[in-house]
């Protein structure tokens, strides 16, 4: 018979809830960010962004606490949250996860400020006849879709 023992413990919970938490960020920040910005027009743009961001920053937030909650100790050490506030694991466990929670949260904002910003540029930043060209140049292919003024991306 298998031995099921592994499963009795945090560890492999901890490895499927940091996996999950990265290639959520990587699959969101990488792929259908930049995918979703480059192909669809501003107005559906903007409407999956209203829906998507929400639950990201959701998740974003959940997922540090459930590794912490899920952090399965070194040999007999404490687990879960107690083994990660223990004062043994302040360098080894604590600042480590919260630097890498705190950078991909400020990474999340920075990333919709620099959206927000573009957006206000091609709004006002640029004179009426070079924008009315533009949306109606690029508008089937997104808002600022000319390489020459892409600010983001």
């Amino acid at each position: 018979m298998a031995d099921v023992s592994i499963f009795n413990t945090l560890a492999p919970y901890h490895i499927i809830a940091y996996g999950t938490h990265l290639g959520a960020q990587a699959w969101q920040t990488f792929v259908s960010g930049i995918t979703a910005y480059q192909t669809l027009e501003r107005s559906q743009f903007s409407t999956l962004q209203q829906r998507v961001f929400p639950r990201y920053f959701t998740m974003q937030t959940a997922f540090p606490l459930l590794v912490a909650l899920t952090y399965p100790g070194v040999g007999f050490g404490a687990s879960s949250y107690h083994g990660v506030l223990a004062p043994a694991n302040h360098w080894s466990v604590l600042y480590p996860l919260t630097t890498a929670s705190s950078v991909s949260q400020i990474g999340t904002i920075v990333e919709a400020a620099l959206v927000v910003i573009n957006l206000g540029l091609f709004s006002y930043g640029y004179p009426e006849e070079l924008r009315t060209a533009l949306w109606e140049e690029g508008g089937s292919k997104g808002f600022n879709s000319d390489p020459k003024l892409r600010i983001y991306f």
